[in-house]
């Protein structure tokens, strides 16, 4: 979760809290990868929104809550601001989302599998607004995304084609969620 702009982890059964990051930017918006060992989140730092993940280091240390080390690296920092990370569940894609409108899909290592134009960059299909939330179907196949124009929107996770699209709210969507 975060509070004040930091990322802390909590064990729900022992209630222990660890503190994440201690920057003086904000980050928002985490992810856990599907094996639990890292965690993507987005950090404004110099002005510039990017993707950092924290991982486990020590093999003996199952669960971040009373982890003693982690390794913060950069994973998706430079001239594009992109926030809103989202695992796929194979935890080898992530998707970001970004004030331009535009979603894009990435390996681990930064490089780009595929842009979806929001209509800031020309697109028809994408929103309109910022993409503040995004996630992947459970089966991996579909990235949900919704923004700041109250739409929700369904694509192809291997392609980035269109599969829905609807207004789901009159306000900006702030979270998604599959239950």
């Amino acid at each position: 979760f975060v509070v004040r702009g930091e990322v802390f982890v909590t064990s729900v059964e022992g209630g222990i809290t660890k503190r994440i990051t201690n920057t003086p930017e904000q980050e928002r918006s985490v992810s856990f990868s599907p094996d639990g060992k890292s965690i993507l989140y987005a950090s404004e730092r110099n002005n510039i929104w990017g993707i950092y993940k924290s991982s486990l280091i020590r093999n003996n240390e199952l669960h971040f809550f009373n982890s003693t080390i982690l390794k913060e690296e950069p994973i998706l920092v430079g001239n594009t601001e992109v926030f809103q990370p989202a695992f796929s569940p194979d935890g080898k894609t992530l998707a970001t989302g970004s004030f331009d409108s535009d979603i894009r899909t990435w390996d681990l290592n930064g490089r780009v599998h595929y842009v979806i134009p929001g209509s800031k960059s020309g697109g028809s299909q994408g929103h309109v607004e910022s993409v503040n939330a995004l996630i992947f179907s459970t089966s991996g196949q579909v990235i949900y995304s919704g923004g700041d124009d109250g739409q929700i929107k369904g694509w192809t996770a291997s392609t980035g084609d269109s599969l829905l699209s609807w207004a789901a709210h009159s306000g900006p969507i702030s979270e998604l969620d599959i239950a």
